[in-house]
């Protein structure tokens, strides 16, 4: 058996770079869907 600890918690999304962040982003009701700007897309569908 592995004992595992757990110190905390982080994120790093569209909404924001902390989990307090995000969670905030998350209860106003902001999105972080848009189009792809900085990749090539000639070849997608």
């Amino acid at each position: 058996m592995h004992r595992v600890v757990i110190t905390g918690m982080g994120a790093v999304t569209p909404l924001g770079h902390t989990a307090a962040g995000t969670w905030t982003a998350m209860r106003e009701g902001r999105v972080a869907i848009g189009p792809i700007e900085s990749l090539p897309r000639a070849d997608l569908r």
